[in-house]
């Protein structure tokens, strides 16, 4: 019992967000019928593809912030997330090279937490946005079309937040209750810093405790994403996803993020075989599917365990409804658990390196906050 109070606790401060639910579930119906349209096409399918994650990835990063944060924010993946996908789609490269390039955009975007919570947010998503980018197949010839979906997804995203923002203040109601980003589930907060280069290069040292943290998370998603590789695994996206967002600053972050996206992993699994098992018609799926984004992004503050689980059901009937007979069901599970796994096995580490050479880290520079801090 304590466990899944421990698990399943709602974050302080969080509260439903009905009208987030509702915009994401209005625009992801949007994506649905683009790809019932157009998606027996190449450039339909990536013009599909690429709107369903620009409605998916702009609305993560909606979040409870003044407007211009808000807004700037989502700006920044609609804009951001556009060419993190043409890269991604646009390299046909050996697994090694893949694994490798997932180590660099993993590092670049750990460092880019010096700059807040909100800054650290967008690079980690755009990072998820390039990895999953580089599972896809398709080439240079889907990458325009994929750039285009997700920008107009991001649009259509944020257009329908302004219009509610808009309504609710004409109603003289406000549209977030959330939690301060800083208390919200993973991603993980960081540090504040000036906006500067300077701020940035002095940070690429292997003194700095935020260097430090983000080489090991690199080496964690990079590894994780080699081992699929080697392996040959379908979908090898999933394990250093799982790195990227459970691997903290902090041992108890970690150890909570990872068991919430285990515990959400396994519980969303074990419904989505059910809802295999009983809905065949594309059109009952895709009932399900827009129900469960309202859900999901109406609970997406109070839990990650809980959001979890709605996303792991939302992934796999998706793979239903583009692949019928395709149940990846346990290498879901098999995926969350390694990439869970590195994510501890690099926060411990990083732990033990603090422990034992405390004398070759410099700690971070006076005046500014621990990277864990809000």
């Amino acid at each position: 019992m304590k466990l899944l109070q421990y698990l399943f606790k709602i974050t302080p401060g969080a509260t439903l967000t009905p009208n987030r639910g509702l915009r994401t579930a209005m625009a992801f119906c949007v994506a649905l019928l683009v790809l019932a349209v157009f998606g027996h096409t190449p450039f339909g399918g990536a013009v599909g593809f690429g709107f369903l994650l620009g409605v998916l990835f702009t609305s993560f990063s909606d979040v409870s912030a003044s407007l211009r944060m808000q807004v700037g924010a989502m700006s920044a993946i609609t804009l951001g997330g556009p060419l993190a996908l043409a890269a991604g789609r646009s390299l046909a490269v050996p697994w090694w090279l893949v694994a490798l390039a997932i180590f660099v955009v993993t590092l670049l975007a750990g460092l880019l937490s010096i700059y807040g919570p909100l800054v650290s947010l967008v690079g980690v998503l755009l990072t998820i946005v390039f990895v999953v980018a580089l599972s896809v197949d398709g080439g240079l010839g889907t990458a325009l079309p994929s750039m285009l979906g997700f920008l107009l997804g991001g649009a259509v995203i944020l257009l329908l937040t302004l219009v509610f923002l808009l309504i609710n203040r004409l109603w003289g109601r406000a549209d977030h209750t959330a939690p301060p980003l800083s208390a919200q589930a993973p991603p993980y907060p960081g540090q504040r810093g000036a906006w500067s280069i300077v701020t940035f290069l002095s940070h690429l040292d292997i003194r700095s405790s935020l260097f430090r943290q983000g080489l090991l998370r690199a080496l964690g998603a990079g590894g994780a994403a080699a081992l699929a590789g080697m392996i040959g695994t379908p979908y090898p996206q999933w394990a250093p996803i799982a790195v990227i967002v459970c691997a903290q600053p902090e041992k108890e972050a970690s150890m909570r993020a990872a068991l919430q996206n285990i515990t959400g992993t396994v519980l969303g699994v074990l419904l989505a075989d059910l809802l295999i098992d009983t809905t065949h018609h594309p059109s009952v799926v895709a009932l399900v599917l827009v129900i469960i984004v309202f859900v999901a992004f109406t609970v997406k503050d109070l839990n990650y365990a809980l959001f979890t689980f709605f996303m792991t059901n939302l992934t796999l009937l998706l793979i239903q409804l583009s692949s019928p007979g395709v149940s990846p069901i346990r290498l879901r599970v098999i995926s969350v658990l390694v990439g869970s796994g590195i994510a501890l096995t690099v926060t411990f580490l990083d732990q033990w390196l603090v422990t034992r050479q405390p004398s070759h880290f410099t700690p971070p520079p006076e005046g500014s906050a621990p990277i864990g801090a809000p």
